[in-house]
């Protein structure tokens, strides 16, 4: 419907074209109803309950606005008494913004600058987003701009999309970005990569007008923050280096020796290098939350490697076919604990009062699979979840969130010993660590064509599939009862599978080449729907996947600009654009197809034998015909 809309936003007929889609849904509409839904006995009817009275709402079916309205009011009277249902909050707070007035938008807002719970914060800002008042549009737009901002920086993109989605502020918000170029690159675009995603942008745009000026600027303040920390090579033994080069456009780094070095000779190289943490997901980045006990600020480090970050941590072969081990060592203060992709070796308390935590020697694998997190956090773990053996199961989040992790542990204990039993391969590390991260959304920066405007669009990848320590987006991994909703439950259930997959399908054995990344995602994906469906079988995911996945990308993949899931990759900036619809939900259609031409267990002996054949290694897409 919202593809059939953007076409005939302008055309006369829209009105009518409203009518005939509000009496298709009219009745199911009427079936559903606003009662609470219990989803343990009807799920497809829980989650489709938010869907079907948002879309009927919006049409401006009057029944379903002040059904909206005097949900609203009740629970304004008497929150305590008179609580929206989680599930309902998004679709009560948008109708009231929408149809309500600037008191109820500012007792929303204030409701934000208080609320502590991830999950509530986004309904706020889902609904925040519908108004149609001009001024609150831009008022709430420039609220991104604050740097006491009371919108978190993970929920900016969504914010900003959310904005942007509506037919009232779409031109709005064009306008205002063109407006606000300086200020959007200042806060936000600060390392390599976001400098070639808004080149990327900003050459797409044929007509800048007067904004031209403004990309420059922009293009100037991003190269100006930009600081390389390469020291000087020390050179020990026969060999000397008489050049180095860096090519900023590729990220490398050429060392000519003075002698030609024979094929299979070993070096070593150690480099004198100072990294940053920075503030914006790329490499190791500094981060921090406020602790809702006491409102402390507490700080932490964390990594995002993939997918070409690792060179912004460290000097390495920053490319997937190249496999190595890593030995990491940290020091830190003693309030604070390390997590990396192994178990820790061994603790050394420092004179200076520090601790240093050495981990043991990983196992092969890709530069953008290493993980390293030193934070606060607390932790539920199990250690009796392998089939083969034991595996150490946790997972972890900030102390006051601690009790929202008990079914994220659930899930991933039973998942990994149910991959061991599909792929008769053993999980081949001794724990898996998931841990829910403040302020971590792993952002795609593509364009977005949207018909008459033009806009940045961000995906969120809402986790890191690193090897033995998977980083999440808090909202992904945490679930509560009484807080989230049913579609909160589903999304962590199917992105905690997708993760662990991963460690098989993706990080024991990884395509060579990112043109062949697709059959990471798409295996991931899918297994995520089959793997989950064993744990949850009343929720109908294969009936779900059809409409979330299957004919979605259907209508996307007729685009004219839509591109295959196997891509020749020739620079750095083309490897972000692959990750998007096409390479998850086309590419896990694919996979899907596969299994039912083959049968399920003639599917899972392929893979099996793929994975035995190539562990630890690195493949090409055609060897994976083979099996």
């Amino acid at each position: 419907m919202d593809h059939q809309e953007d076409l005939l936003g302008d055309h006369e007929i829209f009105l009518q074209v409203q009518l005939y889609f509000l009496n298709l849904i009219l009745p199911l509409c009427n079936n559903i109803g606003w009662t609470l839904i219990n989803q343990t006995t009807d799920w497809r009817r829980a989650l489709l309950q938010p869907e079907v009275l948002s879309t009927v709402c919006y049409y401006g079916y009057r029944e379903c606005i002040d059904a909206a309205r005097s949900i609203y009011r009740r629970w304004y009277l008497n929150p305590a008494r008179n609580p929206i249902p989680m599930s309902l909050r998004s679709t009560v707070y948008c109708m009231v913004v929408r149809e309500g007035s600037h008191g109820e938008f500012e007792f929303l807002w204030n409701r934000l600058k208080h609320e502590l719970v991830p999950s509530e914060t986004v309904n706020l800002l889902d609904g925040l987003a519908c108004t149609k008042d001009r001024s609150r549009i831009v008022w709430v737009l420039n609220q991104h701009l604050n740097n006491e901002s009371v919108i978190r920086e993970q929920d900016m993109p969504r914010s900003i999309s959310n904005v942007a989605r509506s037919r009232n502020s779409n031109q709005i918000t064009w306008i205002w970005m063109q407006d606000n170029w300086s200020q959007l690159f200042s806060k936000w675009g600060k390392t390599v990569r976001q400098l070639n995603d808004f080149k990327i942008f900003a050459d797409s745009i044929t007509d800048k007008g007067t904004v031209y000026r403004q990309f420059q600027l922009s293009l100037d303040k991003i190269n100006a923050s930009i600081v390389w920390n390469i020291e000087p090579i020390e050179i020990i033994g026969e060999i000397s280096v008489i050049e180095t080069i860096y090519n900023e456009d590729r990220d490398l780094y050429t060392i000519i020796f003075n002698r030609i070095i024979s094929v299979n000779t070993q070096i070593m190289l150690t480099f004198n290098y100072l990294g940053q943490l920075n503030n914006d997901i790329d490499g190791l980045f500094l981060s921090s939350y406020v602790r809702s006990s006491n409102q402390v600020r507490r700080y932490f480090v964390a990594s995002q490697m993939g997918p070409i970050s690792a060179r912004r941590a460290l000097p390495c072969f920053d490319e997937p076919i190249f496999k190595a081990t890593f030995s990491l060592t940290v020091e830190h203060e003693p309030q604070y604990r390390a997590w990396s992709n192994m178990p820790v070796e061994n603790q050394t308390n420092l004179s200076s009062g520090l601790i240093l935590t050495r981990f043991k020697k990983s196992i092969p694998m890709s530069s953008y699979l290493l993980a390293l997190i030193v934070a606060d956090f607390d932790c539920l773990t199990r250690h009796d979840t392998g089939l083969y053996r034991n595996v150490t199961m946790s997972v972890c989040a900030q102390p006051e969130r601690k009790d929202d992790l008990y079914y994220a542990l659930d899930i991933a204990t039973k998942r990994i010993h149910d991959f061991e039993e599909q792929y008769q391969i053993n999980y081949p590390l001794s724990k898996c660590d998931h841990i829910a991260v403040p302020n971590f959304d792993i952002r795609k920066r593509t364009i977005c064509n949207h018909f008459f405007l033009s806009i940045i669009a961000f995906v969120y990848l809402a986790a890191m599939k690193n090897f033995g320590c998977i980083l999440y987006s808090e909202t992904r991994l945490l679930y509560n009862n009484q807080t989230s909703t049913s579609l909160n439950q589903q999304q962590a259930a199917l992105i905690i599978t997708h993760e662990l997959s991963h460690q098989w399908f993706g990080n024991l054995v990884t395509p060579s080449w990112w043109k062949d990344f697709w059959l990471n995602k798409a295996f991931a994906e899918w297994m995520a729907y089959i793997a989950t469906n064993k744990i949850h079988p009343d929720w109908n995911l294969y009936e779900q996947y059809i409409a979330q996945q299957w004919l979605l990308i259907m209508q996307d993949d007729a685009i004219s600009f839509s591109h295959p899931i196997s891509m020749q990759i020739t620079q750095d900036k083309q490897i972000i654009s692959i990750f998007d619809l096409i390479i998850y939900s086309k590419g896990s259609s694919l996979v899907r197809m596969m299994l039912h031409i083959m049968s399920e267990n003639t599917f899972n002996r392929g893979i099996s034998k793929y994975l035995r054949n190539h562990l630890y290694s690195t493949v090409e897409k055609l060897i994976f015909g083979k099996y």
